[in-house]
């Protein structure tokens, strides 16, 4: 039977093991944030069709993408990463948001939608920004560690939960991901 102290330096030694396994650059810590971020980023495209469907606005936008491809590219120059593979990713992550909206309409066809949905412009639009700049950034930090590796192909594919999106459309995001590299 191990004493109370043995017992705790143990449990301490584990739960410090498991956090260095988790923050150690090469162990998927930087991938697994980046994965987490565009999940999180097309996981809005729910709302944004809510609020395109409510208010009889087309899902697709050029202007609006132009803007946001342009933003990725200034900010992956000003991170010293390389512009062209970063906005293609961008270009990626607006194909699928696109077929994201469109499989949703299409489900509200049959059925109504759940809701109206968050407003775009004044709460859906600034997280977008915010999680484009973030995953930008943590696109710097991925790829300075290595953890963009095809050996995460499956990883990739577990994290995005999102409902709607295929595994072309996980592919060629995945795809995007390891074109990027330092400028």
């Amino acid at each position: 039977m191990l004493r109370l102290g043995t017992k705790i330096l143990i449990h301490s030694l584990l739960l410090a093991g498991s956090l260095s396994y988790v923050a150690t650059p090469g162990y998927g810590a930087e991938a697994e944030s980046l994965f987490s971020l565009i999940n999180a980023r097309l996981a809005l495209m729910e709302d944004v069709a809510l609020f395109k469907s409510a208010q009889g606005i087309a899902v697709e936008d050029l202007d609006r993408e132009a803007q946001v491809i342009a933003e990725a590219r200034q900010r992956a120059v000003a991170l010293g990463l390389a512009a062209d593979p970063v906005a293609e990713l961008f270009a990626a992550q607006i194909r699928v948001a696109k077929a994201i909206q469109y499989r949703h309409l299409a489900d509200w066809q049959n059925s109504p939608a759940p809701a109206t949905g968050r407003d775009l412009a004044t709460e859906i639009r600034p997280r977008l920004l915010q999680l484009g700049q973030n995953i930008v950034t943590q696109l710097l930090t991925a790829v300075e560690s290595g953890a963009l590796t095809a050996e995460r192909r499956q990883q990739f594919h577990r994290q995005l939960t999102v409902a709607h999106v295929s595994r072309a459309d996980r592919d060629a995001l995945f795809d995007s991901l390891l074109r990027i590299r330092i400028h």
